[in-house]
């Protein structure tokens, strides 16, 4: 009974340890197509009797003068956070622990 509880706790641990890291790996996906293909939308139509809502203040996207640069492996994907520390390569901190 004892030996069952010792390789499940074994086999969940290797599996949680498996699946922990695969976000190591990972690179940046393509866009879906629907952002690819999507397409300025036409300004909303008040029906009558309706006021038209103001759209001074409205968040205006200026037009890509020029092409978007390639990014560098290096840089990563726009969607993961950057590192809080920079200067650090990954595990130094456990080389020379503060104290």
């Amino acid at each position: 009974m004892g030996s069952q509880r010792v390789k499940r706790v074994l086999f969940l641990t290797l599996c949680g340890a498996l699946l922990g890291g695969c976000g190591t790996f990972s690179t940046c996906p393509s866009p879906p197509q629907e952002l690819v293909e999507a397409a300025e939308a036409p300004p909303i139509s008040v029906p009558l009797g309706l006021e038209t809502p103001d759209t001074a203040d409205a968040l205006k996207i200026p037009e890509l003068a020029e092409p978007e640069r390639p990014r560098k492996e290096e840089e990563g994907c726009l969607d993961a956070p950057p590192s809080y520390f920079p200067d650090r390569r990954p595990g130094a901190e456990r080389e020379n622990p503060p104290g």
